[in-house]
């Protein structure tokens, strides 16, 4: 989260940093993400999705069911991947690399070097208030946009607002303490509201591809999974257009009004 928070903040600062060092940046971060990720994906469906499932199937098939038996064996199975997840993540962590991309993402924050042929930029090139306003509306433009396929999209389409309301969300993180923080607040309760209705769909859209790649696409456990997403992404609609309607009601914290 913390590596997704600062790829975040370094698309913030195209207009501060030498484009170069922010090339490198993006790159390791991409690294690290990459290495990451699935140690994350795992702890989810070990933590949370598999447990949702098994509670359901038990209720409706039985304790001894085929499709219980099944996903307990997959539970094994993941405890041992999220092992070998794991201990990569640590791989990561402890690594002469990941120690060079801390130091150059630290140096990129105190450091503001001029692009070649302009005058250096630095914080007082813009005021902060306007900088921050500029970035805030560019960012929730786009989840506008992308929220315009809300009612009919899909899990791509979804997957698409929820990556743009994660931005604003971090974006908004950044640089609330500019702003008045009682609208502050408010805005970002609204927008992490909806940004957990969307994790919450992700998450169960998910869950099929990390037990194919597990058990296998046409296992038992698999296609129960299957089965469990398909029936939480029609549950979250609601849910969703709920969160997204309270979103839509609170005022942009940056905006006068």
């Amino acid at each position: 989260i913390g590596v997704r928070r600062l790829r975040s903040c370094i698309a913030l600062a195209d207009d501060i940093v030498a484009p170069e060092a922010l090339e490198r940046l993006r790159h390791e971060t991409r690294w690290v993400l990459d290495t990451l990720g699935p140690a994350r994906d795992l702890d989810v469906f070990a933590l949370e999705t598999l447990p949702a499932v098994e509670t359901d199937i038990t209720r409706s098939a039985g304790e001894g069911s085929t499709t219980t038996v099944a996903l307990r064996a997959l539970a094994r199975r993941t405890a041992a991947r999220r092992r070998a997840a794991d201990a990569a993540a640590v791989d990561c962590v402890t690594s002469p690399r990941f120690t060079r991309f801390v130091l150059a993402a630290t140096g990129a924050a105190l450091t503001t070097p001029p692009q070649p042929g302009e005058s250096p930029v630095g914080p007082g090139a813009e005021d902060a208030h306007r900088y921050a306003a500029r970035l805030l509306d560019r960012r929730a433009r786009k989840l506008e946009m992308a929220a315009r396929q809300l009612a009919k999209g899909g899990v791509d389409e979804r997957h698409a607002i929820r990556i743009a309301a994660k931005k604003l969300r971090y974006a908004t993180e950044f640089f609330a303490t500019l702003f008045p923080a009682r609208r502050a607040r408010a805005y970002r309760k609204a927008l992490a509201a909806l940004q957990d209705e969307l994790g919450a769909f992700n998450d169960a859209a998910v869950a099929p591809r990390v037990a194919a790649a597990l058990a296998g696409p046409t296992a038992a456990a698999t296609v129960a999974i299957e089965a469990w997403s398909a029936g939480r992404a029609g549950a979250s609609a609601r849910g969703l257009d709920a969160a997204w309607s309270a979103f839509e009601r609170v005022a942009p914290f940056w905006k006068r009004g």
